[in-house]
């Protein structure tokens, strides 16, 4: 079964959603420290890690699968979420500098199109990040967070898919041993975990993330940027309240800037 927004706005709404947070949102900024003057791609439902990035990038935009349902995001200024069919993104090729998958990959069910669609629309410069639930970690395990539905990864497993797309893997990052229970006592000692966790049990981790470059070569380009007829779902702008609408709201709103 595939969360609904309902259940991930509870969950980042927890102290244990706040701090897998902060812990994802320190790795990313770790490979990406500056995003000045990029444009970025949100696939999934990353909308909390896209927060920190609204200032200084030339643009922004969250794109967000069907099954889950619409939301207007952020809270405040032009609304800068949609959903959209992930096969067929709505952008122009090489529309984009960096490309960030949260809650995305492991509940796609055919990731060939998609993963050739974020081929498309990423820069030959660009990057990309896909952060997927580990296989060996107890995330994966418990479906009482947003990281334990879908198809989780080995990080060997997601480093191939993305060879397999003509992404070339450049760097594998991982965090979150912190146990996925609500605990004070390890909410609190989360930066000591972390620690811990890195040094001493490095593949057992919740989350795996992997930055990868665009392979410029290879793929014959009227395949790889074959134009289609794009279709384009629009969320509901709700005034003044932020947060989140249910799928059945979705059904008219105001797209974001055009690439």
């Amino acid at each position: 079964m595939t969360p609904d927004l309902t259940n991930f706005r509870d969950f980042y709404a927890s102290p244990l959603g706040q701090a897998a947070r902060r812990i994802l949102t320190a790795r990313i900024a770790e490979a990406w420290p500056s995003l000045s003057g990029l444009s970025l791609l949100g696939l999934g439902f990353c909308s909390p890690y896209l927060d920190p990035m609204l200032d200084g990038t030339s643009m922004v935009f969250s794109a967000l699968p069907p099954q889950g349902g619409a939301a207007r995001w952020p809270s405040s200024g032009p609304n800068l979420a949609t959903v959209v069919e992930t096969e067929e993104l709505p952008v122009g090729d090489c529309a984009f500098d960096r490309i960030l998958i949260v809650h995305g990959l492991e509940l796609i069910e055919n990731r060939q199109p998609v993963m050739r669609e974020l081929w498309r629309v990423l820069s030959p410069n660009g990057r990309i990040i896909v952060a997927v639930p580990n296989r060996r970690g107890l995330w994966a395990r418990f479906e009482t967070t947003p990281f334990g539905h879908g198809n989780p990864y080995s990080a060997t497993q997601l480093r191939q898919l993305l060879r397999d797309h003509l992404f070339v893997p450049e760097r594998t990052l991982r965090c979150l041993w912190l146990p996925p229970v609500q605990s004070r006592f390890l909410l609190a000692s989360s930066p000591l975990l972390e620690r811990i966790g890195a040094g001493w049990f490095a593949k057992l981790n919740g989350l795996t993330l992997v930055e990868a470059s665009k392979q410029v070569y290879g793929l014959p380009v009227e395949r790889a940027l074959a134009r289609r007829h794009r279709r384009l779902h629009l969320p509901q702008l709700m005034p003044a309240q932020p947060g989140w609408s249910t799928r059945e709201d979705a059904t008219a709103g105001t797209p974001p800037p055009a690439p």
